[in-house]
């Protein structure tokens, strides 16, 4: 996963247009009301997406490809990039099937 400039955040909200769980949390820190973070499989348009607001939640958006899962795992577990707990979303939902199997514990 490679962080996204701030630069980018705009490209990137309109796939949180029809989302239907809560995406506001996302929305600030890509509209930059916030200084969260955004990291994605590319820069220009990624398919995957994980955003983090700095109070805790993150919401992950999209499938992940089997070549993804890799860079994703170490992603989720690299303790310096958010060294406290936090909330994190998926959508869509069935991709938490495939993090309980990437993590090896229940989210």
């Amino acid at each position: 996963m490679n962080e996204i400039s701030p630069e980018f955040f705009c490209r990137l909200l309109p796939k949180l247009q029809d989302l239907p769980i809560n995406e506001l949390f996302a929305r600030s820190v890509l509209r930059r009301q916030v200084q969260g973070r955004v990291w994605g499989n590319s820069s220009e348009d990624p398919a995957l997406i994980y955003i983090a607001h700095p109070y805790g939640m993150s919401l992950l958006l999209g499938t992940p490809t089997p070549d993804q899962l890799p860079a994703l795992r170490a992603h989720l577990l690299d303790r310096n990039r958010r060294p406290h707990d936090e909330w994190l979303q998926v959508w869509p939902t069935s991709v938490a099937d495939t993090l309980v199997s990437l993590l090896g514990s229940p989210l």
